[in-house]
């Protein structure tokens, strides 16, 4: 566009606000991008105004014709796919939504005093064999044991023509991170953590796929969607601020930052009354290319004075001074705290203390989805060895690995599936690293790794006496 080429201001917005925007022009080359609303000017011409909600997409034609009003563009609510029983979604059922309101309201079985869990499971066809809530189990962090599917209430038939089964359970706990377990296909169990917070309920909703290699199927814990509300106030499905976070958490997913401003100030005025819409906001935040410190201090200040000492906001606290208080021995929920935590512990090891349930979870940390996750471990744990490393940096570590590894792959190969899952990643990066094993820094020895420092140093040091002992 010419500077001498006359334009026109457009304005470009959805009643979702947490709808990534883009504007494209005919030749479908984006010249305009953000979440839930755009103003800007353009030539005119055919341009498309395309909405993205999840994995929902809309697009709207226009056509932009000389003139000095403004253009405006709007896009309703957007049907996207959620384990929450929301309206206006793409597996929206008025029961269920009713079912989870219900449940929300009125605890069902009480094992502490302090905060509630609402877990609740559905199905979106009529084809399972056993309810939704299967295999469930609930694990705390003074090593209660529950058995979800017991508890469940349920409803819905498996006929057809009735509404497809669901079932959960509203729980009284004591504050703190439990960990949610649930078979997965392949038979083995995963699980993540679920904090619960004083004076709030956390919801956890979840939907079960379809059945594979004969086995029956088990609730997705990858897609599960999380909220949280004051004990009492219970799940209601009209409120925006329960919508615009479940898709400020499918923009993590995706990693797309699928926040709008608007949201977050709500939070900050006291109008948004979900503390998960923050936590999702402000690690979309860091995403940006230049994020707003500012406004995620502001955020994270609210979240500590509502929810106190809640592990994803002290990875943001982290991230921003690089100091917290304590450590993170619990695992935090979500993936991109994890990442922080990581980071941080190369200069500060001490972060994830060895023999802690998050050193023990770190060989077993599965890829995918916005939260961590990792295959189950026993109850108390593994336990880490004190580190055997006498090398200043983990770079010159990996170099010493690299030195003793034979010359033929398959050799090294054969030897890394001996392993455990974390030894085996230390032979894979310092054979790849060859060389320059000794050039990398310690923030990218973890990063290439994924593990904190300290379950790092373990490995490398198992593994170069492993080599020792070998050669």
């Amino acid at each position: 566009m010419s500077p001498s080429e006359p334009t026109r201001n457009v304005r470009v917005t959805s009643e979702d606000g947490a709808v990534w925007i883009t504007i494209l022009d005919r030749e479908f080359v984006p010249k305009a991008a953000g979440p839930g609303k755009i103003e800007t000017a353009l030539a005119p011409g055919l341009y498309a105004a395309r909405f993205e909600a999840g994995s929902s997409v809309r697009d709207q034609l226009f056509s932009l014709e000389p003139g000095t009003e403004t253009y405006q563009v709007h896009e309703d609510k957007i049907a996207f796919a959620t384990p929450t029983p929301l309206p206006d979604t793409r597996s929206e059922q008025p029961k269920q939504t009713q079912a989870a309101r219900r449940l929300s309201r009125k605890p069902r079985r009480s094992l502490g005093r302090g905060g509630e869990l609402l877990i609740f499971a559905r199905d979106a066809d009529h084809r399972a064999r056993t309810i939704p809530t299967y295999g469930l189990t609930l694990h705390g962090p003074e090593g209660e044991e529950v058995h979800v599917e017991r508890d469940s209430a349920r409803g819905g038939r498996s006929s057809s023509g009735s509404v497809p089964p669901w079932a959960g359970c509203n729980y009284v706990l004591h504050p703190g991170t439990w960990r949610l377990q649930a078979p997965s296909p392949a038979g083995a169990s995963i699980e993540q953590a679920v904090v619960v917070c004083d004076g709030w309920q956390t919801q956890v909703y979840l939907q079960r796929g379809p059945s594979r290699l004969g086995r029956a199927r088990s609730a997705d814990l990858a897609n599960a969607a999380v909220l949280m509300t004051a004990v009492g106030h219970g799940f209601d499905p009209e409120d925006d601020d329960v919508r615009a976070a479940e898709l400020a958490r499918q923009g993590l997913r995706d990693r797309r930052a699928a926040i709008a401003q608007r949201d977050l100030q709500n939070l900050l005025s006291g109008k948004a009354r979900n503390p998960m819409l923050g936590i999702y906001g402000a690690h979309l935040l860091l995403h940006e290319d230049q994020p707003n410190k500012k406004l995620i201090r502001d955020v994270v200040r609210k979240l500590h004075a509502s929810v106190g000492e809640h592990p994803d906001v002290r990875a943001l606290e982290l991230w921003l001074t690089g100091r917290v208080d304590g450590n993170f021995s619990e695992p935090p929920m979500l993936k991109s705290s994890w990442s922080i935590i990581i980071e941080a512990t190369a200069t500060n090891p001490r972060l994830v203390p060895a023999g802690s349930r998050s050193a023990a979870i770190t060989p077993r940390v599965l890829s995918g989805g916005p939260w961590l996750r990792w295959r189950s471990v026993d109850a108390s744990g593994r336990t880490i060895a004190a580190p055997t490393l006498t090398q200043d940096s983990l770079g010159e570590a990996l170099a010493d690995v690299a030195a003793a590894l034979p010359d033929d792959a398959r050799e090294v190969v054969e030897k890394a599936s001996s392993l455990d899952p974390a030894e085996s990643s230390v032979i894979s990066l310092a054979w790849e690293a060859g060389d320059h094993a000794a050039d990398i820094s310690d923030v990218d020895v973890l990063k290439s790794l994924r593990m904190p420092r300290l379950v790092a140093e373990d490995a490398v040091g198992s593994v170069i006496e492993y080599l020792d002992a070998e050669a």
